[in-house]
């Protein structure tokens, strides 16, 4: 997943929210994140990997969830 973020600040504060939310089971997924600067604009890169479809959904949506959660959080204030 690519997540563009207007500033550096945020993708940050993203990264590190959901960052400290523990994968359940590690020994069937696991998750890595990574902030980049391209054309004038930030990126939370998400790489996901599990062992099946099933739990790489799962995984996936938990994720987005949190994002939506975040990104509303940035608007509100």
């Amino acid at each position: 997943l690519n997540i563009p973020f207007q500033l550096q600040n945020q993708a940050s504060i993203a990264l590190k929210t959901l960052s400290v939310d523990p994968i359940l089971r590690p020994d069937d997924a696991k998750v890595s994140y990574l902030i980049s600067y391209i054309s004038n604009c930030h990126y939370l890169h998400i790489d996901l990997y599990a062992i099946s479809d099933r739990v790489l959904r799962v995984l996936a949506n938990n994720i987005i969830a949190s994002l939506k959660t975040i990104v509303e959080c940035f608007d509100e204030f």
